[in-house]
């Protein structure tokens, strides 16, 4: 009973791990996406000013 108690917790720890790393991954792949989208739209602005 104890090694399944423990395996269950080590695949439990494992999968929160691995949820904390695609949720940090997932922030890191949309953050650049959207600054770069914010920067062509000031870039797009500032040019039409001119």
């Amino acid at each position: 009973m104890g090694f399944q108690k423990n395996t269950f917790n080590t695949l439990r720890k494992s999968l929160q791990t691995t949820s904390v790393l695609s949720a940090t991954s997932k922030l890191c792949f949309e953050q650049p996406a959207a600054s770069f989208l914010v920067c062509s739209l000031i870039f797009i602005e500032y040019n039409s000013k001119k």
